[in-house]
């Protein structure tokens, strides 16, 4: 992983000073140990901190520009299909002087404008500024893996690939926002554009934020919409073609010009990716982490099999109780935003046993979303038989007049955040017999599986993979998560 940071004054001419953007750098050294470089032009201020994987030469130094000056990139993740955009670029004229993907969009923008945004196929969160145009633009990938922060404060825009570095360039610490924490605590993740920071928000998946002639302007770029196949293919069809895609998702992620490994679980998800990367070479550095016999799920022994059927070069990493809870008021400070998942505990673990190792490490993350694997799709496939069930048994009637009563009015005004108060009111709703669109049962899988994508599955990639591992520098690219974008992760 790398880091970016920045401020502009958009709505004056006071000049940035370079101790302010290199305290902001300061504050995400761990995203970038190999490089770091500052971009000053009056009113805006670039850092950024570099976690070298392609070009490991000078060349790839950032914020990076053209020849001429035009364009300035700062940018924080990889561009899979960067050869082939290189490609047709070399093709438009444009000559290259590195063999970075950043370059990529440097020159993509010189060529398209903000419509290079639809050509890029990975994971990224970048800054784009045009000197000439004094115009500012931040975007995050389609699947919002690598995460965008930014505030907005009297005419000064302050942004980061963490918080962390906005923090640094406020005088004084944010408030708790209160209906952040109460999505939190409905969602078990803060959805965007929220923070538990008043105003410090962040981008959503395939959003993009431009501030230009003192105006800031939010939008989507992206936004993810299935569309049936016509005619439906077969099953065996459909299985080639999602195998094929898959294919190409992992061999643009082993590009690399340091070394790559897998995180491996006893699972379905990582074991393709193994069996996938086995096309490609062999011995390939494994990485599984786990309780040991003490917990009933351990797939500490399911991942060693599935490392040894491919020559993997395997590597287990055993924690206890007192190992967890030492290293957890670390972990817990590394995240920035509550996690409602212990997971992230052995993931720090097994990372720092892999940076021993490799430089980036392929992860399993995203079929769940894409498929419909988790136990929560078969409740909105079969919802309305619940529903049904308690219209028909006498159950719904005796709720439903709870909540038309003055139980629901005497709750609802002890709750300060509005938030809260509408999550009462679809309650009464559910309890009192009106039909409410809202409902994932009423829209079906599909619509869930829509949603996790373009939302849920970005909040988990972007703590996962996007904020790397903040004690270690490592990056986790997620393939799986995007035929044609899967992930993997960066290890410092």
């Amino acid at each position: 992983m790398c880091g970016i940071c920045g401020t502009f004054h958009y709505a004056s001419n006071q000049p940035v000073a370079e101790a302010e953007i290199r305290g902001m750098m300061d504050t995400i050294v761990h995203r970038g140990p190999d490089d770091a470089g500052v971009h000053l032009d009056g009113n805006l201020g670039l850092g950024f901190r570099r976690l070298a994987i392609l070009d490991l030469s000078p060349a790839g130094h950032q914020p990076m520009s053209d020849p001429t000056g035009q364009v300035w990139v700062a940018f924080n993740g990889e561009i899979y299909n960067f050869r082939e955009l290189r490609a047709e670029l070399e093709g438009k004229g444009h000559r290259f002087r590195s063999h970075c993907d950043t370059e990529v969009i440097v020159l993509g923008f010189l060529e398209w404008g903000d419509a290079v945004l639809d050509r890029l196929e990975g994971m990224f969160g970048l800054a784009v500024w045009e000197p000439r145009r004094r115009r500012l633009l931040l975007a995050r990938d389609q699947l919002g893996i690598k995460p965008v922060y930014y505030t907005l404060q009297g005419g000064t825009l302050h942004f980061g690939s963490e918080i962390r570095p906005i923090l640094a360039a406020l005088p004084t610490r944010p408030a708790l926002d209160l209906e952040a924490a109460a999505e939190f605590l409905r969602y078990r993740y803060t959805p965007a554009p929220r923070t538990l920071h008043a105003g410090i928000h962040k981008l959503a998946a395939g959003e993009k934020l431009v501030v230009h002639q003192g105006i800031a302007t939010l939008s989507r770029y992206y936004t993810f919409a299935p569309e049936p196949f016509a005619p439906v293919p077969r099953a065996d069809e459909a299985a080639e073609q999602l195998l094929a895609l898959y294919e190409n998702a992992v061999r643009r992620h082993l590009i690399s010009d340091v070394p790559v490994g897998l995180l491996l679980s006893g699972g379905l998800d990582s074991g393709l990716l193994l069996g996938l990367m086995a096309k490609h070479g062999q011995a390939w550095p494994t990485f599984s982490v786990g309780y040991g016999t003490s917990f009933r799920d351990d797939e500490l022994k399911d991942a060693a099999r599935t490392a040894e059927l491919f020559g993997a070069r395997h590597h287990e990493v055993r924690i206890d109780r007192a190992q967890f809870e030492a290293e957890l008021p670390r972990i817990v400070g590394s995240v920035e935003e509550p996690v409602a998942s212990s997971s992230i505990v052995p993931m720090y673990f097994v990372c720092g046993r892999a940076r021993q190792e490799v430089k980036v490490a392929l992860i399993g993350q995203g079929p769940d979303e894409f498929c419909g694997g988790y136990t929560r799709h078969l409740g909105v496939r079969y919802g309305h038989l619940w529903r049904d069930l308690w219209r028909r048994d006498g159950c719904h009637d005796h709720f439903g007049q709870r909540f038309r009563g003055g139980f629901h009015d005497h709750i609802a005004q002890h709750l300060p955040v509005k938030g809260m108060q509408h999550n009462l009111a679809r309650a009464r709703l559910a309890f009192g017999g009106d039909h409410d669109p809202a409902q994932p049962g009423a829209v079906g899988v599909d619509h869930d599986k829509t949603f996790g994508l373009q939302h849920r599955l970005g909040f988990v990639l972007g703590k996962r993979i996007g904020k790397g591992d903040p004690c270690h520098g490592t990056t986790r690219p997620v393939p799986q998560g995007q035929p044609r974008h899967r992930a993997r992760r960066r290890l410092r």
